[in-house]
This record gives structure tokens, C-alpha cells and sequence, in this order.
């Protein structure tokens, strides 16, 4: 469904937060289709002036929790990371056998060494943190600013996105800074569906205050409602490494 809406905008921005709003809404929708999934991915990651470093991982998602676990390279393969919310994050480390709480101030870092952060990683939605409004409108598209609710504290202060109308599925989010500037970006492309439950086989986030420096995820395997245990997603079946 279309909102017909470019001929009024100008003149009504209270129309443009509602638009923005009811989009956020639906891509909210369409990212949390499915009550569990779990997925497999390759990961690439390429830094000017350094070697790229590939990575195996699986991630297992029920409701607003995630497992992430890696398997290759050898040195991170066994290491998991948990989030339970946006502020309770948990990594089990195998060599030491034991898991670590992720202190807040550094959620906006990279995520072991891709340049994704730990807070992007565990984002499934957005309108709890942020507000929208609409800022262009095509046939196929929706592009809205999201920008922090009060109180909320985020890892970026503006963000705009590119919606896909057909899926309500995001395709860009261009993230800023304080000072307005563009620091990342992530294309999300190729998707697919089962059923009504649609995914990305293909994200990448560049990083521009890396000179560039990008992490692509190439999904190799996507199952929807796999009937997950809820035991798996508490820190003692982390601790456990099992």
C-alpha cells in the first residue's frame, strides 16, 4: 500500500512524522515476522592495509534475544555472544571458560573486529528507541530520519533509512555523528522469503572513518520458526559453552 503524499508534504511536517512513524512501524513488523530464526553466515571483513579476515558464524534469534556463536577462525571458533536486550549483552570466552558481561561503553565498538558494533548486531527493532519522519517518498521507496526518544541512550544521535515499500524491509541506513557526519553505512540486498517472514542474503557495513574499511555478510543457510529452547538464550546455558 502507497501513501499518496508528496503533493501536501511541504506544507504539513506533522504528516511527514506520521508517514515516518507508520513506516518504522512496518519495518518493525516485517523484521520481527517470525517469532524465531537462525542463520549461518560467511563473513568478510577488509581493512585498507591489512590482510582480510573471513569468519564462520551462526546467529539464533527467539523474540528480542540473540545466540551468536562462531566457528571459524580457530582462534574465535567456540566464543558466543548473548544479547538479551539492547543494554545486556554477554560473551563466553572458550579459552577461558567463562562469560564476561559487555559494559555498555562498549557496545559502540566493533564487533569482534568487523566493523559492525556490538549495539547494530543486536538491534531486531526501532521504534522503541527512535522516533521517524519521513524525509522522501518514491513509487518504491520510503527515506526516514530516525532520531533518539528522550532518555534513550543510542550508540548514533540521527540515522536515515531506505525502505523497500514492497517488503517494508530496510535497503540503506546511513548513520551520523554529533557533528552530522556520515560514519557508516549499510546496504542490505538479494532478499528472499518464506512465507511472510523476508531476509537479506547479502549486508554489508562500511565504515567511513576507517578509510573505507567494510564487513559483508553472505548468509549461507535461514531457517524461520526452528523451534528454538528458551533455555539456550540465559547466561547459565552460556556459561555451560554448550
Amino acid at each position: 500500500m502507497f501513501f499518496p503524499l508528496m503533493l501536501v508534504l511541504s506544507g504539513l511536517p506533522a504528516l511527514a512524522d506520521d508517514i515516518g512513524e507508520e513506516a518504522l512501524k512496518r519495518v518493525d513488523a516485517a523484521l520481527t515476522a517470525a517469532d524465531e530464526q537462525v542463520f549461518h553466515y560467511e563473513l568478510m571483513t577488509e581493512t585498507p592495509g591489512m590482510k582480510p579476515r573471513a569468519m564462520e558464524i551462526s546467529v539464533s534469534m527467539k523474540g528480542a534475544k540473540t545466540l551468536t556463536e562462531f566457528h571459524s577462525p580457530a582462534d574465535l571458533s567456540g566464543t558466543k555472544v548473548l544479547s538479551l536486550s539492547r543494554n545486556q549483552m554477554y560473551i563466553y570466552l572458550p579459552a577461558y571458560q567463562k562469560v564476561r558481561r559487555i559494559g555498555s561503553h562498549v557496545t559502540g565498538q566493533g564487533f569482534m573486529g568487523t566493523t559492525y558494533s556490538h549495539a547494530e548486531m543486536s538491534i531486531l527493532e526501532y521504534s522503541s528507541s527512535y522516533t521517524a519522519s519521513l524525509l522522501e517518498e518514491t513509487e518504491a521507496q520510503w527515506t526516514i530520519e530516525l532520531l533518539p526518544r528522550p532518555e534513550v541512550k543510542v550508540a548514533h544521535p540521527r540515522m536515515e533509512m531506505v525502505i523497500m515499500k514492497e517488503m517494508a524491509q530496510p535497503t540503506e541506513i546511513r548513520y551520523f555523528n554529533t557533528k552530522g557526519a556520515n560514519t557508516k553505512t549499510e546496504v542490505r540486498r538479494e532478499f528472499t522469503c518464506e512465507g511472510k517472514v523476508c531476509n537479506p542474503e547479502v549486508m554489508r557495513m562500511t565504515d567511513h572513518t576507517r578509510n573505507g574499511a567494510w564487513t559483508e555478510f553472505r548468509r549461507q543457510k535461514w531457517e524461520a520458526q526452528p523451534g528454538l529452547d528458551e533455555g539456550l538464550f540465559t547466561v547459565r546455558s552460556l556459561q555451560s559453552g554448550s
